[in-house]
């Protein structure tokens, strides 16, 4: 497992991820900076992590709030590159496909449900007068996102494809309905 000062490195540049969006390779640039302690940690040798950067030298896109725990996963099995248990094509195969699944679970979840949620609640709010609740709701919803990011970006670290199972079992896409449903009324 990686120390954990390497992975709250990689976490927190999780966060300027999209400052380095590109139009061709998307998340490309973003991604490969903040894997860059990781990859500095598995490879200290200057051409195996340059062989290992150039597994993100690809297309690279996926949900912002999905993005930890997309991470967590590439690092768990980078780590199993690193130690020989795993091929390292093992890597690109899960890198091409998992990025568009997570965008469209992140999209449906947190565009599609959470936010208009949160937005229609503070406008609800603030046209009946009350300054104070909007305030506390988005301060709970940025904590609670912080905690979404962080706890995936560590349980995708640790468990690796197992964690696929876990966020199957959470239901994000069955919650953004509800949601809706809520959003609706």
């Amino acid at each position: 497992m990686l120390p954990t000062r390497t992975a709250l490195s990689c976490l927190a540049r999780s966060c300027c991820i999209n400052a380095a969006v590109t139009a061709r390779g998307m998340q490309q640039l973003g991604l490969l900076f903040a894997l860059e302690p990781a990859l500095r940690h598995l490879y200290p040798e200057a051409e195996a992590r340059a062989q290992a950067a150039a597994h993100y030298s690809a297309h690279s896109n996926t949900h912002p709030y999905m993005l930890p725990f997309y991470m967590g996963l590439l690092l768990n099995i980078e780590e199993q590159v690193a130690e020989g248990k795993l091929p390292s094509n093992a890597l690109d195969t899960v890198r091409r496909t998992l990025g568009t699944t997570l965008s469209a679970v992140g999209d449906g979840f947190f565009e599609g449900g959470v936010f208009p949620c949160w937005a229609l609640c503070c406008i609800c709010f603030l046209l009946a007068g009350h300054t104070l609740p909007v305030i506390l709701l988005t301060v709970l919803l940025v904590v609670a996102l912080l905690a979404f990011r962080t706890g995936t970006f560590f349980f995708a670290l640790r468990y690796g494809l197992a964690a696929l199972a876990w966020l199957k079992r959470l239901g994000l896409i069955n919650w953004t309905g509800r949601i809706k449903v809520v959003n609706a009324c």
